[in-house]
């Protein structure tokens, strides 16, 4: 077999470990350990689940930085972020760029993230067959052309782990 066939399998090992996890702390630990494995500093999990009586349950799992998580909800960045748009309304993944940025805002909060270290990654949609919607980022501190490539060749994998920590 191939190194890149046993570097498949083994990330599909890997993501399958996520199917055991029987609380969401360890499917937090499990998918910071793997996203760090392949690379990345931070991981963001988010899922809104529509529940009877049209309440949401909303679930945040995630290593980003708690100054940042705070920053992030006291602005409601939520409401003007394009990846939470992206990925509310598309299947496919994001890679994150200054392009995807466009108002004022969009670029304040840009620029706020990447002084916490979330400089570049990739945004992952997940829908679900409930009715579920999740998105899983993988971010990084480097924004050079090298991370750029490293985020192309790392998308199938952070596809893969998207599928299988909802799963979990």
């Amino acid at each position: 077999p191939s190194d890149a066939h046993d570097a498949q399998q083994e990330a599909h090992d890997s993501c399958e470990q996520l199917l055991r996890c029987g609380t969401a702390e360890q499917t937090a630990g499990m998918v910071q350990r793997l996203a760090m494995a392949h690379g990345f500093d931070h991981f963001l999990y988010g899922v809104r689940i529509p529940m009877e009586g049209g309440s949401v349950f909303e679930r945040v799992l995630t290593n980003y930085p708690d100054s940042w998580r705070r920053t992030y909800q006291d602005s409601r960045y939520a409401d003007i972020d394009p990846t939470v748009r992206h990925c509310t309304r598309r299947v496919t993944p994001l890679t994150w760029d200054a392009d995807i940025y466009v108002s004022r805002e969009q670029m304040d909060m840009f620029e706020q993230a990447r002084s916490f270290g979330l400089r570049s990654g990739i945004s992952i949609p997940v829908h679900g067959c409930y009715g579920e919607t999740a998105m899983l980022s993988l971010a990084m501190d480097g924004d050079d052309a090298r991370a750029d490539r490293f985020i192309e060749r790392a998308a199938p994998l952070a596809q893969r782990l998207a599928s299988f920590a909802h799963e979990s």
